[in-house]
């Protein structure tokens, strides 16, 4: 991704060379489905889709809205939520998601899969529920049954415990909702 914004910024063949050298092997990672997580916004919207932004090569959209495919792929419907992690670990959404849902809104708006919007805004209301305190700091992690999509733990995650923030956590929460809403305008 910051070899795609060197590129477009200045323009030199050397940034151009080398994020498609590093694409090359995030496509490998499609071959490795069963351990992609809910960071597949991260991976393909500064990579590929940014790609298609700046050149229009129809072979990085198709990775991009494939890429959406999966990250839509891990939605679970009862708990309305994007599954963070594989198994065996337990069913939960996390704070970090937030950052992935432009992917499904770009895909929404490329593509017109109005399911992906529908599961990008499915997952935030969820997030505001569980995710976002009143005093607006928020958890990092809530866990779900996935038979029943009843909350079951709210665990400390990557703050200092249980009910604690976390500011790269609380940063992703801000920024994710200010991006969200650059997309629905839903205040």
């Amino acid at each position: 991704g910051i070899m795609w914004q060197m590129f477009h910024a200045t323009e030199e063949e050397n940034y151009r060379i080398e994020a498609m050298r590093v694409e090359k092997q995030l496509e490998a990672a499609f071959r490795n489905y069963d351990v992609l997580d809910h960071d597949i916004g991260f991976m393909w919207l500064h990579t590929s889709v940014a790609r298609y932004r700046l050149t229009g090569d129809t072979d990085a959209r198709l990775m991009g809205l494939r890429a959406a495919g999966a990250l839509a792929a891990r939605f679970c419907p009862k708990g309305q939520y994007i599954r963070a992690w594989n198994p065996p670990k337990q069913s939960g959404m996390i704070i970090d998601c937030l950052m992935n849902l432009p992917l499904l809104y770009w895909a929404q708006q490329e593509a017109g899969i109005e399911r992906y919007g529908d599961i990008a805004k499915a997952h935030l209301q969820t997030a505001l529920t569980y995710l976002i305190r009143e005093d607006g700091s928020c958890n990092h992690i809530a866990e779900f049954s996935e038979e029943t999509g009843e909350l079951t733990a709210l665990p400390g995650g990557q703050g200092y415990e249980a009910g604690s923030s976390w500011s790269r956590g609380q940063a992703w929460a801000i920024y994710g909702m200010a991006l969200a809403y650059g997309y629905t305008k839903d205040v």
